[in-house]
Protein backbone atom coordinates (compact mmCIF):
# COMPACT_ATOMS: atom_id res chain seq x y z
CA UNK A 1 0.00 0.00 0.00
CA UNK A 2 2.66 2.13 0.95
CA UNK A 3 4.42 1.59 -2.43
CA UNK A 4 0.88 2.36 -4.22
CA UNK A 5 0.70 5.74 -2.55
CA UNK A 6 3.66 7.39 -2.48
CA UNK A 7 2.89 10.27 -4.38
CA UNK A 8 -0.89 10.69 -3.59
CA UNK A 9 -2.23 13.94 -3.05
CA UNK A 10 -4.83 15.52 -0.43
CA UNK A 11 -7.55 14.55 -3.63
CA UNK A 12 -6.59 10.67 -3.61
CA UNK A 13 -8.59 8.29 -1.26
CA UNK A 14 -8.06 4.57 -0.05
CA UNK A 15 -11.58 3.48 0.44
CA UNK A 16 -11.94 0.33 2.36
CA UNK A 17 -15.40 -2.12 2.10
CA UNK A 18 -16.40 -3.56 5.53
CA UNK A 19 -18.26 -6.38 6.59
CA UNK A 20 -19.09 -5.84 9.85
CA UNK A 21 -16.95 -9.29 10.93
CA UNK A 22 -13.87 -7.52 9.29
CA UNK A 23 -14.31 -4.34 10.77
CA UNK A 24 -14.25 -5.90 14.63
CA UNK A 25 -12.27 -8.63 13.64
CA UNK A 26 -9.32 -7.04 10.94
CA UNK A 27 -10.16 -3.05 10.91
CA UNK A 28 -10.89 -2.19 14.18
CA UNK A 29 -9.99 -5.04 16.37
CA UNK A 30 -9.98 -4.73 19.83
CA UNK A 31 -8.35 -7.11 21.21
CA UNK A 32 -5.55 -7.71 18.80
CA UNK A 33 -3.12 -4.24 17.45
CA UNK A 34 -1.54 -6.25 15.25
CA UNK A 35 -4.46 -6.95 13.65
CA UNK A 36 -5.44 -3.12 13.86
CA UNK A 37 -5.29 -2.30 9.94
CA UNK A 38 -6.69 1.01 10.55
CA UNK A 39 -4.25 2.11 13.10
CA UNK A 40 -1.76 1.18 10.05
CA UNK A 41 -3.09 3.19 7.14
CA UNK A 42 -3.67 6.02 9.30
CA UNK A 43 0.15 6.34 9.56
CA UNK A 44 0.42 6.56 5.58
CA UNK A 45 -1.49 10.14 6.10
CA UNK A 46 -3.74 9.19 3.78
CA UNK A 47 -7.65 10.21 3.27
CA UNK A 48 -9.65 7.22 3.83
CA UNK A 49 -12.88 6.56 3.85
CA UNK A 50 -14.90 3.50 5.41
CA UNK A 51 -17.95 1.92 3.55
CA UNK A 52 -19.88 -1.13 4.94
CA UNK A 53 -20.99 -3.75 3.18
CA UNK A 54 -23.09 -6.77 3.98
CA UNK A 55 -21.74 -9.98 3.44
CA UNK A 56 -23.35 -10.81 0.23
CA UNK A 57 -25.24 -13.98 1.61
CA UNK A 58 -27.41 -13.51 -1.68
CA UNK A 59 -28.87 -11.78 -4.70
CA UNK A 60 -29.90 -8.40 -2.80
CA UNK A 61 -26.67 -8.37 -0.76
CA UNK A 62 -24.30 -8.73 -3.50
CA UNK A 63 -26.41 -6.30 -5.54
CA UNK A 64 -26.30 -3.83 -2.77
CA UNK A 65 -22.23 -4.23 -2.86
CA UNK A 66 -22.12 -3.29 -6.31
CA UNK A 67 -23.95 -0.44 -5.68
CA UNK A 68 -22.03 0.89 -2.85
CA UNK A 69 -18.56 -0.08 -4.89
CA UNK A 70 -20.09 1.87 -8.27
CA UNK A 71 -21.08 4.75 -5.52
CA UNK A 72 -17.96 5.07 -4.45
CA UNK A 73 -16.82 5.89 -7.41
CA UNK A 74 -16.11 9.91 -9.37
CA UNK A 75 -16.24 10.94 -12.61
CA UNK A 76 -12.88 10.06 -14.24
CA UNK A 77 -11.44 8.45 -11.25
CA UNK A 78 -8.12 6.26 -11.52
CA UNK A 79 -8.28 3.02 -9.62
CA UNK A 80 -6.69 0.88 -7.58
CA UNK A 81 -8.38 -2.57 -6.44
CA UNK A 82 -6.75 -4.64 -3.58
CA UNK A 83 -8.65 -8.35 -3.47
CA UNK A 84 -6.58 -9.91 -0.96
CA UNK A 85 -9.50 -9.72 1.80
CA UNK A 86 -11.98 -9.91 -0.17
CA UNK A 87 -14.77 -12.41 0.15
CA UNK A 88 -14.68 -15.13 -2.87
CA UNK A 89 -17.40 -13.48 -5.41
CA UNK A 90 -15.51 -9.98 -4.58
CA UNK A 91 -13.20 -10.13 -7.12
CA UNK A 92 -15.71 -10.94 -9.82
CA UNK A 93 -18.22 -8.82 -8.40
CA UNK A 94 -15.19 -5.89 -8.47
CA UNK A 95 -14.32 -6.84 -12.07
CA UNK A 96 -17.79 -6.55 -13.03
CA UNK A 97 -18.49 -2.99 -11.32
CA UNK A 98 -15.01 -1.61 -12.66
CA UNK A 99 -15.90 -1.99 -15.97
CA UNK A 100 -19.80 -0.84 -15.88
CA UNK A 101 -17.77 2.17 -14.57
CA UNK A 102 -15.63 2.69 -17.65
CA UNK A 103 -18.76 3.14 -19.79
CA UNK A 104 -20.53 5.17 -16.88
CA UNK A 105 -18.26 7.53 -15.40
CA UNK A 106 -14.77 6.74 -17.76
CA UNK A 107 -12.95 5.35 -15.01
CA UNK A 108 -9.52 3.77 -15.59
CA UNK A 109 -7.98 0.77 -13.47
CA UNK A 110 -4.69 1.91 -12.65
CA UNK A 111 -3.92 -1.72 -11.21
CA UNK A 112 -6.02 -5.08 -9.30
CA UNK A 113 -3.53 -6.21 -6.62
CA UNK A 114 -3.90 -9.61 -4.78
CA UNK A 115 -1.31 -10.48 -1.82
CA UNK A 116 -1.11 -14.14 -1.96
CA UNK A 117 -0.62 -14.66 1.92
CA UNK A 118 -0.17 -18.72 1.44
CA UNK A 119 2.86 -17.77 -1.46
CA UNK A 120 4.82 -16.88 0.89
CA UNK A 121 8.77 -17.17 0.57
CA UNK A 122 10.87 -18.84 2.52
CA UNK A 123 11.61 -15.62 4.05
CA UNK A 124 8.31 -14.84 4.78
CA UNK A 125 7.48 -12.81 2.09
CA UNK A 126 4.47 -12.41 0.97
CA UNK A 127 4.27 -11.86 -3.18
CA UNK A 128 2.07 -9.60 -4.25
CA UNK A 129 0.47 -9.94 -8.04
CA UNK A 130 -0.77 -7.40 -10.63
CA UNK A 131 -3.97 -8.73 -12.34
CA UNK A 132 -4.28 -5.86 -14.32
CA UNK A 133 -3.27 -7.74 -17.64
CA UNK A 134 -6.96 -10.02 -17.24
CA UNK A 135 -8.74 -6.77 -17.11
CA UNK A 136 -6.99 -5.60 -20.00
CA UNK A 137 -7.42 -9.20 -21.84
CA UNK A 138 -11.18 -8.71 -20.98
CA UNK A 139 -10.68 -4.96 -22.93
CA UNK A 140 -9.38 -6.39 -25.75
CA UNK A 141 -11.94 -9.31 -26.08
CA UNK A 142 -14.82 -6.17 -25.96
CA UNK A 143 -12.81 -4.65 -28.43
CA UNK A 144 -12.38 -7.00 -31.04
CA UNK A 145 -15.61 -8.43 -31.01
CA UNK A 146 -16.99 -5.00 -31.68
CA UNK A 147 -14.44 -5.16 -34.94
CA UNK A 148 -15.50 -8.66 -35.85
CA UNK A 149 -19.03 -7.46 -35.35
CA UNK A 150 -19.20 -4.20 -36.83
CA UNK A 151 -15.96 -3.58 -38.59
CA UNK A 152 -15.14 -0.73 -36.69
CA UNK A 153 -11.46 -0.37 -34.90
CA UNK A 154 -11.46 2.56 -33.11
CA UNK A 155 -12.29 0.61 -30.24
CA UNK A 156 -9.18 -1.56 -30.65
CA UNK A 157 -7.03 1.87 -31.35
CA UNK A 158 -8.41 3.21 -28.10
CA UNK A 159 -7.18 0.41 -26.16
CA UNK A 160 -3.74 0.07 -27.70
CA UNK A 161 -2.86 3.95 -26.84
CA UNK A 162 -4.04 4.13 -23.72
CA UNK A 163 -2.04 0.58 -22.63
CA UNK A 164 0.70 1.47 -25.08
CA UNK A 165 1.59 4.63 -23.03
CA UNK A 166 1.59 2.61 -19.67
CA UNK A 167 3.83 0.33 -21.17
CA UNK A 168 6.30 2.46 -22.51
CA UNK A 169 6.21 4.66 -19.04
CA UNK A 170 6.79 1.42 -17.51
CA UNK A 171 10.00 0.87 -19.81
CA UNK A 172 8.11 -2.37 -21.39
CA UNK A 173 8.64 -2.15 -25.50
CA UNK A 174 6.80 -5.49 -25.99
CA UNK A 175 3.70 -3.60 -26.67
CA UNK A 176 4.89 -1.76 -29.71
CA UNK A 177 4.41 -5.13 -32.06
CA UNK A 178 0.69 -4.33 -31.01
CA UNK A 179 0.70 -0.67 -31.74
CA UNK A 180 2.33 -1.14 -35.02
CA UNK A 181 -0.17 -3.56 -36.05
CA UNK A 182 -3.41 -1.84 -34.82
CA UNK A 183 -1.95 1.35 -36.49
CA UNK A 184 -2.06 -0.49 -39.76
CA UNK A 185 -5.81 -1.72 -38.79
CA UNK A 186 -6.88 1.59 -38.75
CA UNK A 187 -5.19 2.43 -42.14
CA UNK A 188 -7.33 -1.03 -43.55
CA UNK A 189 -10.38 0.38 -42.33
CA UNK A 190 -10.06 4.03 -43.04
CA UNK A 191 -9.06 2.77 -46.48
CA UNK A 192 -12.81 0.61 -46.64
CA UNK A 193 -14.57 3.78 -45.45
CA UNK A 194 -13.10 6.51 -48.24
CA UNK A 195 -13.11 3.49 -50.71
CA UNK A 196 -9.85 3.64 -52.03
CA UNK A 197 -9.96 0.41 -54.00
CA UNK A 198 -7.74 0.88 -56.77
CA UNK A 199 -4.35 0.33 -56.96
CA UNK A 200 -1.97 2.93 -58.55
CA UNK A 201 2.43 3.56 -58.49
CA UNK A 202 1.17 7.25 -57.19
CA UNK A 203 0.41 6.18 -53.87
CA UNK A 204 1.56 2.40 -52.89
CA UNK A 205 5.34 4.81 -53.69
CA UNK A 206 4.01 7.58 -50.92
CA UNK A 207 6.19 6.24 -48.39
CA UNK A 208 4.71 7.11 -45.08
CA UNK A 209 1.62 8.02 -46.26
CA UNK A 210 -1.74 6.55 -44.66
CA UNK A 211 -3.72 7.24 -47.55
CA UNK A 212 -2.75 3.25 -48.79
CA UNK A 213 -5.20 1.64 -51.35
CA UNK A 214 -7.11 -1.15 -49.71
CA UNK A 215 -4.91 -4.09 -50.96
CA UNK A 216 -1.87 -2.56 -50.02
CA UNK A 217 -3.26 -1.67 -46.10
CA UNK A 218 -4.31 -5.19 -46.03
CA UNK A 219 -0.88 -6.36 -46.92
CA UNK A 220 0.52 -4.29 -44.23
CA UNK A 221 -1.71 -5.37 -41.90
CA UNK A 222 -1.28 -8.93 -42.32
CA UNK A 223 2.30 -8.70 -42.21
CA UNK A 224 2.13 -6.77 -39.05
CA UNK A 225 -0.57 -9.63 -37.52
CA UNK A 226 2.24 -12.11 -38.69
CA UNK A 227 5.08 -10.59 -36.62
CA UNK A 228 2.85 -10.80 -33.60
CA UNK A 229 1.92 -14.52 -33.94
CA UNK A 230 5.52 -15.17 -33.97
CA UNK A 231 6.20 -13.02 -30.95
CA UNK A 232 7.49 -15.46 -28.19
CA UNK A 233 6.33 -12.41 -25.68
CA UNK A 234 4.37 -13.90 -22.76
CA UNK A 235 2.58 -10.81 -22.45
CA UNK A 236 1.27 -10.73 -26.04
CA UNK A 237 0.99 -14.16 -26.13
CA UNK A 238 -3.24 -14.08 -24.57
CA UNK A 239 -3.82 -11.56 -27.55
CA UNK A 240 -2.86 -13.70 -30.65
CA UNK A 241 -6.32 -15.96 -30.55
CA UNK A 242 -7.91 -12.75 -30.55
CA UNK A 243 -6.24 -10.59 -33.53
CA UNK A 244 -6.29 -14.31 -35.75
CA UNK A 245 -10.11 -13.82 -35.06
CA UNK A 246 -9.63 -10.43 -37.14
CA UNK A 247 -7.60 -12.37 -39.56
CA UNK A 248 -10.16 -14.81 -40.35
CA UNK A 249 -12.49 -11.80 -40.69
CA UNK A 250 -10.86 -10.06 -43.03
CA UNK A 251 -9.21 -13.23 -45.27
CA UNK A 252 -11.46 -12.21 -48.30
CA UNK A 253 -8.87 -9.21 -48.74
CA UNK A 254 -5.98 -11.23 -49.31
CA UNK A 255 -5.32 -11.25 -53.04
CA UNK A 256 -4.00 -8.30 -55.61
CA UNK A 257 -7.37 -8.37 -57.90
CA UNK A 258 -8.75 -4.89 -57.87
CA UNK A 259 -12.29 -6.52 -58.85
CA UNK A 260 -11.69 -9.11 -56.20
CA UNK A 261 -11.23 -6.28 -54.03
CA UNK A 262 -14.33 -4.39 -54.96
CA UNK A 263 -16.38 -7.07 -54.52
CA UNK A 264 -14.49 -8.08 -50.85
CA UNK A 265 -15.82 -4.11 -49.82
CA UNK A 266 -19.00 -4.93 -50.91
CA UNK A 267 -19.25 -8.07 -48.53
CA UNK A 268 -17.82 -6.44 -45.67
CA UNK A 269 -19.95 -3.27 -46.31
CA UNK A 270 -23.34 -5.13 -46.98
CA UNK A 271 -22.11 -7.16 -43.00
CA UNK A 272 -21.33 -3.94 -41.71
CA UNK A 273 -24.04 -1.96 -42.03
CA UNK A 274 -22.24 0.12 -44.02
CA UNK A 275 -25.03 0.83 -46.85
CA UNK A 276 -27.50 3.46 -47.05
CA UNK A 277 -31.15 2.89 -48.30
CA UNK A 278 -32.79 4.94 -51.11
CA UNK A 279 -35.03 7.49 -50.01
Amino acid sequence: MKGLCGDWTKDDCAVIFLTKLARGTNWESPNDKNRRLKDKLNKLNINILEVDICDGRNDNEIYEIFTKIYDSLDENDEIIFDITHGFRSIPMLALTVLNYAKVLKNIKIKGIYYGAFDAKDEEGITPVFNLSVYDEILEWSQAVNSFLKYGNSQHIKEIVDLMNRKHINDGDKSYIPVRDFVSSLNDFTNSIYTCRGKVTDEFINKSGSNRKPISVAYSNMKERLDDIVENDDKSIKPLVPLLEKIKDRTCEFSNSDNLKTGLAVVKWSIDNNLTQDEP
